[in-house]
């Protein structure tokens, strides 16, 4: 049987788009069920989903409040006067807001990975508990998080080696 390998970005891609919905990978008590190995990780959802969701909408308006502001710092010369540069980008962004509205974010994602951070560099068990991880990782910028995580899973759940 041939090997089948898929892109790291392929499967980053389709799992920072998946949305993590309420409940998930809780057993139903008194069901006889088995509770998700990923309980405790999922457990925190109802805590860090809305920081996330929170974190993730003002993206937008951060990267266009940093463009504004850039442009203050290339009016100026960032290869000629590099302090001058830098003095109008940081007036620029206190006038915007920029400044203010990034450190509210980065305040956010630290609130969000004091939550997670007991689960970082443990793999998830199932889709559901890559999902979360993936959807911080995704926030935060840490394509690194989940990496080995994705791979570690496919290949536990499919038999499926993926190369990232």
């Amino acid at each position: 049987m041939a090997e089948r390998r898929t892109s790291r970005r392929a499967i980053l891609a389709g799992l920072a788009a998946s949305t993590v919905p309420a409940g998930i990978g809780l057993a139903n008590p008194g069901s006889g069920a088995v509770a998700s190995p990923d309980a405790a990780l999922l457990a925190i959802a109802p805590a860090l989903l809305p920081l996330l969701e929170r974190a993730e909408a003002m993206g937008p308006q951060i990267a266009c409040l940093y463009e504004e502001a850039d442009e203050a710092r290339q009016g100026v010369g960032v290869l000629i006067n590099y302090a001058a540069a830098q003095a109008a980008f940081n007036e620029a962004s206190d006038r915007n807001g920029y400044g203010r509205l990034w450190q509210e974010r980065a305040d956010i994602l630290d609130r969000a990975e004091e939550i997670i951070l007991p689960f970082l560099l443990e793999p998830p068990q199932t889709l559901d508990g890559l999902l979360l991880k993936a959807r911080f990782a995704a926030a935060m910028d840490f394509d690194w998080v989940v990496q080995d995580d994705v791979a570690k899973l496919i290949a536990q759940r499919w038999g499926v080696e993926v190369s990232l």
